[in-house]
């Protein structure tokens, strides 16, 4: 099953030395619905999401571009719509990788780009009944204005991000396909 989130996100950091920082971020919740092979519609929310990075860097003048590498956690929400008085949730850590790229609009405030993977595990015993594989891509943009040269931290930046995420379970016994024995063409 595939779903699509929108998120609204607040990061804030700290560089540690030249070329390594730590940044925490903070996204809004998200959900999205989709039809299983049966015809149910199914409702996945993402909940609240709160991470912390580590953030490899490089230090150029206009540019910049960084790696991301840390852990977030997701409070999320799973359950078929028809039933939503009986809901799973679940709060799930996310292991969370990614690239990006800040580049100088004006002086004072930067324009950045972001993509991240992350990937975790969530239980969902009422509905699926076993762990569950979440796989979860994004893309985020948004703008920081520039800390001034001598501050230790970096000022707020806020982002819109936007997930897909996919997850693979067996979540319910699904229909076999017809085997018909293979046999040569005439």
């Amino acid at each position: 099953e595939d779903y699509s989130t929108s998120h609204l996100r607040v990061k804030a950091g700290v560089e540690l030395s030249g070329g390594f920082a730590i940044e925490a971020h903070l996204s809004g919740a998200g959900d999205d619905t989709t039809v299983d092979p049966f015809g149910d519609q199914i409702k996945f929310d993402t909940g609240n999401i709160i991470g912390i990075y580590l953030k490899p860097k490089s230090n150029f003048r206009d540019a910049n571009v960084y790696g991301l590498f840390g852990f977030s956690q997701w409070d999320t929400t799973y359950y078929p719509v028809a039933f939503s008085f009986i809901k799973d949730s679940e709060t799930v850590t996310m292991l969370g990788f990614g690239v990006g790229g800040e580049f100088n609009i004006t002086r004072n405030l930067r324009f950045n780009i972001e993509g991240m993977i992350h990937v975790g595990s969530a239980d969902y015993p009422v509905w699926i009944g076993t762990s569950t594989d979440i796989y979860a891509a994004g893309l985020a943009a948004g703008c920081t204005p520039d800390a001034p040269a001598a501050a230790p931290h970096r000022p707020l930046s806020l982002t819109a991000s936007d997930h897909t995420f996919t997850e693979t379970c067996p979540c319910r016994p699904r229909p076999r396909p017809s085997h018909r024995a293979w046999r040569p063409p005439r």
